[in-house]
């Protein structure tokens, strides 16, 4: 769906702090501009700054290897409250996958417990689980990280404090031990409003470190309280201030910046209002790289929808791409020498004309494009687009295939051709915001962060992750030195559903490392495996069966089998789940623990009862819409959902969760 309105008056009161207005768009909205007069061709050749290792999308697999998350975005420590992903980017430093964000709490699985560990953690690249040695303390949300020459992790945000030190929005650390690194002394500044610094991105080209945002000044070792105009550039070890490059943004802030070390320019993208005073430079422009200054005899950027012109991220797809990704629903492959649109690719409407450029036509559930990373060969694009099709509609066209396809969230195109890459469908949900991140490991794995709440659902595999999903190979290295299995589960339930169909339930396994799945197996020789239950085994013969669940990590490890017998072959009768129970409510106990309430699910034969979980785990049940849990801990944040389930078995898909933190 289009970008709701809040966000847009967002970016208004935040020029207007500024004592500003929005410049209304002057480009065309035809899909190619008037070509350029004069290219700037590369005067040499260089890379691009590519530096996040490559991956092979033939070999990822689309369903999420299991991993630690994160949760409980907090709205009250970022200026885009209306924005609540969890995840606003992830790089691997050493070998630590970094992953920051708004996030309050870290959480090894469904069934851990969560930790308090805000806006940065570190987690174990091979085996996905949260470095807890490892514990940098940051006052509010990290939007932007990169690492340096050195290896140091450089983190830009809207903190104004790291590890009890004030360093607002900048700070460089070790990898190693989160400590400080005293030899990068920068940080931001915004003196003249009431608005926290905010570096929004990071990106490191020719041992030089860009930084964009929302700031007015940079202090560093050669500079104190030194102007600027949202952009900068430093050395990127030593965090020297380059005096000499100095665009003049105004407006709300840069959020996406790209550099272009062959035509030696910088592309800038974002809710600001122009560049140099200059007209149709609202929202996107392109710098020179040594004085900052507009560079001019390009082709003005096309926009779809005069309205609507933001931009999140801009990148450099190869030497001679950049992708710009925003709205309304866009994301634009751009000549990087000349500024002509040479594709696009959209999501939610249909367009106009027969080139389906134009904003007419909305089917539904598309969204902005957020996120554009280049990784190997392959540019990724992420947006709030949910869903993959509207009724029979797909939902994504490519300008490339002249197509419409089913994909949603991020899509992968070949760098250079623009073409999307049709096999790349990750199979991972959230709520609302998408993709907000993209990174890579040295393992081959691609990560996705943002509000993400479950994977493997399309494949029958559903299965936990919070706030960020990783991919990896099929042949993904296992964890080393990992040989202790998972505890047993418990608490094995199995219902017959009639027609050889059994379901079942159980409460989830331990590991010192994290589950990675469950293997239902049933007498007969019937199994499944099931990423957390409930699990469905089909073709069980009617008599008496023994269903026996185990589970397994990454390394292979199994652990001791659960087991319960059940009469099997029931035939007939009824095989339709309750509705799922909406409304929950939780709050303090009069005597200790958390009093939930919720409303009635209905049955076409009536509800027997209610499953109550806590952090994903079943702690109890109840005959009627209301339970307490008297055992609930004060202190930690806890996550409830509630099913129903009727004489039969059948159980209802869990409510929407509610998260309180008792007193």
């Amino acid at each position: 769906m289009s970008r709701p309105l809040g966000r847009v008056a967002l970016a208004v009161a935040a020029l207007a702090v500024a004592g500003l207005s929005a410049a209304a768009p002057t480009a065309s909205a035809a899909p190619v501009a008037a070509p350029v007069v004069a290219p700037a061709a590369p005067p040499r050749a260089a890379t691009v700054g590519v530096d996040q290792p490559a991956v092979d999308l033939s070999t990822l697999s689309m369903i999420p290897t299991a991993m630690a998350g994160v949760l409980n975005p907090d709205p009250a420590r970022t200026q885009t409250s209306s924005i609540a992903s969890s995840v606003w980017s992830v790089r691997q430093a050493g070998t630590k996958i970094f992953v920051g964000g708004m996030f309050l709490d870290v959480k090894a699985d469904a069934a851990a417990t969560a930790v308090r560990q805000p806006f940065l953690a570190a987690f174990d690249v091979t085996t996905g689980a949260w470095d807890s040695s490892c514990r940098p303390a940051l006052d509010n949300a990290v939007y932007a990280l990169a690492v340096s020459p050195t290896g140091s992790l450089l983190v830009g945000g809207e903190f104004t404090t790291v590890n009890g030190a004030a360093r607002p929005g900048l700070v460089a650390l070790d990898p190693a031990t989160c400590a400080v690194d005293p030899t990068f002394p920068d940080t931001v500044e915004r003196p003249y409003s009431t608005q926290r610094a905010a570096v929004r991105d990071l990106v490191v080209a020719d041992g030089k470190l860009y930084l964009a945002g929302n700031f007015s000044r940079v202090t560093g070792p050669n500079s104190t309280h030194t102007g600027v105009f949202k952009v900068a550039r430093v050395d990127a070890t030593t965090g020297k201030l380059d005096t000499t490059f100095k665009p003049e943004v105004t407006g709300s802030g840069v959020w996406g910046i790209a550099v272009d070390v062959p035509r030696n320019r910088v592309h800038l993208g974002g809710w600001f209002s122009g560049v140099a005073a200059a007209s149709g430079t609202s929202n996107y422009a392109v710098v020179d790289g040594t004085t900052g200054a507009l560079a001019t005899g390009l082709t003005a950027r096309p926009r779809n929808n005069t309205a609507r012109t933001e931009v999140y991220d801009v990148e450099l797809g190869t030497a001679d791409r950049v992708y710009v990704g925003g709205s309304e629903h866009l994301l634009q492959m751009l000549d990087a020498g000349t500024g002509d649109q040479l594709a696009f690719s959209h999501t939610g409407y249909n367009g106009c004309e027969a080139t389906r450029f134009t904003w007419c036509n909305y089917i539904g559930a598309g969204g902005d494009f957020q996120v554009a990373e280049r990784i190997g060969k392959y540019v990724f694009g992420g947006c709030h687009c949910n869903d993959d099709y509207v009724g029979t509609s797909p939902t994504h066209y490519s300008s490339v295939t002249k197509t419409f396809t089913k994909h949603k969230h991020l899509m992968a195109y070949e760098a250079g051709t623009e073409t999307l890459v049709d096999s790349f469908r990750p199979d991972v949900d959230g709520a609302v915001e998408g993709a907000w991140a993209v990174g890579s490991d040295t393992n081959g794995c691609l990560y996705v962060g943002g509000d993400y709440t479950k994977g493997g659902a399309a494949a029958g595999r559903s299965m936990w992750v919070s706030g960020i999903a990783k991919l990896c190979p099929k042949a993904a290295p296992k964890p080393a030195g990992d040989t202790t299995a998972p505890t047993a589960p418990k608490n094995v339930e199995a219902v017959d559903l009639g027609g050889g169909v059994l379901q079942v339930q159980w409460t989830d396994s331990t590991d010192a490392v994290g589950v990675d799945h469950y293997r239902v197996a049933v007498t007969g020789g019937a199994s499944v495996d099931a990423a957390a239950g409930p699990a469905k085994v089909t073709g069980v013969p009617a008599g008496t069966a023994t269903v026996t669940v185990t589970a397994l990590d990454a390394a292979g490890n199994v652990s001791a089998g659960a087991a319960v017998s059940i009469a099997t072959g029931r035939t007939g009768g009824d095989t339709a789940s309750p509705t799922a129970p909406t409304g929950l409510a939780v709050s303090a106990a009069a005597a200790g623990g958390a009093a939930l309430t919720w409303t009635a699910s209905t049955d076409a034969v009536g509800v027997k009862s209610y499953l109550v979980y806590r952090d994903g785990t079943y702690v109890g049940w109840s005959a009627t819409p209301a339970w307490t849990d008297s055992a609930a801990p004060a202190g930690s944040a806890l996550t409830y959902t509630v099913r129903a389930t009727d004489a039969a078995g059948n159980r209802s898909v869990k409510s929407a969760p509610v998260t309180v933190t008792l007193k």
